[in-house]
């Protein structure tokens, strides 16, 4: 991608994450603004490249629970600071009650976690504290002292004050591709059409898992032995064949009751496939756990399924203390390929 085609695919990339972030774009950059948030907002801030996000509404979460408890009710399994919550306050000075949201991003050269705050920005005195160093070849902080395993998430901070944003990661390019992507030098996630179709479907959840590249349906696979796959063959010979989606997602929400809803929605080559596999995956629902033991209603009970052009999305009741389904790994029919 040159010339005129270029900047105009940046340019739109940088209104859509204006947008989602909550900012104003003018002459002089972006300035802060309280308001838009969530999942389109993790999505806007992420490279094109990017093959996995991973989503956690911190802000909703941290009102209702400690970490140990959201771990327990899965609500932070997407989470790279989760393990380490102590390490953030210790290095950064920031806890997970300061954070709107993280998205967690996953692309071929790297990987970063971008951080929403919605308190103050670590100052660059906090930092040197904390034994960062400025590097203003890779305009980013890097970590002078030892960091244990736990901790390499940190090893690296990008500021963006203006934006109300961190990034954190264990390489400095990463960082610095997030950091382009939300100053508008180059191009987002949120101009593949199909990516923004899922997270729009997942709207409102407290944390999501977006696979592109197929990835999903290598997370999602049953048929991996002789004998499930002659159970996936007996399914779709009575409730119709799945194909493949090019994105999928999954995300749960959480009121504090005994059941959660988790959702799913895929993107497929066209809005006629979509609506068909909506109802084939819908009555993939029902029945024994391909895959898995047991019933799937003892997992997941079915409440409704439909379409929007090439989305299909699926929603269900989730019992809070049954199987775990934000690990992104594991047989789940209904979502496959």
């Amino acid at each position: 991608m040159t010339g005129v085609r270029a900047r105009t695919a940046f340019a739109a990339s940088a209104v859509a994450i204006a947008a989602a972030l909550g900012v104003a774009v003018g002459a002089g950059g972006s300035a802060p603004a309280h308001g838009r948030g969530g999942l389109a907002a993790a999505v806007a801030t992420q490279p094109s490249t990017t093959t996995v996000v991973g989503f956690t509404e911190w802000q909703h979460i941290a009102n209702r629970y400690d970490v140990r408890e959201a771990k327990q009710r899965d609500l932070v399994t997407r989470s790279v600071i989760a393990d380490d919550a102590p390490g953030l306050k210790r290095r950064l000075g920031v806890g997970v009650r300061d954070i709107a949201w993280e998205a967690f991003g996953q692309t071929p050269t790297g990987d970063a976690a971008v951080l929403r705050l919605t308190g103050a920005m670590p100052s660059p005195e906090r930092l040197r504290k904390a034994g960062y160093e400025y590097q203003p070849k890779a305009g980013a902080w890097s970590a002078t002292r030892r960091l244990r395993p736990s901790e390499v998430i940190y090893a690296w901070v990008v500021r963006l004050p203006r934006d109300g944003v961190i990034v954190i990661g264990s390489h400095p390019g990463a960082l610095a591709a997030v950091r382009d992507v939300i100053a508008g030098r180059a191009p987002s996630l949120v101009e593949d059409r199909a990516v923004v179709g899922v997270a729009e479907a997942l709207a409102g959840v407290q944390t999501a898992f977006i696979q592109t590249s197929g990835l999903g349906c290598d997370a999602t696979e049953v048929a991996v032995e002789p004998e499930r796959a002659r159970q996936v063959q007996a399914a779709e010979a009575r409730f119709g064949q799945v194909v493949p989606h090019s994105v999928l997602g999954r995300g749960l929400s959480d009121d504090r009751s005994d059941f959660q809803r988790f959702q799913v929605a895929m993107a497929f080559k066209s809005a006629a496939v979509a609506a068909e596999q909506a109802g084939v995956r819908e009555a993939l629902s029902h029945g024994p756990f391909l895959g898995r033991s047991g019933d799937i209603a003892e997992v997941l009970r079915i409440r409704s399924s439909g379409s929007d052009g090439r989305i299909a999305r699926l929603a269900y009741d989730h019992p809070a203390d049954s199987e775990y389904l934000m690990t992104g790994h594991g047989p789940l029919m209904p979502a496959s390929c």
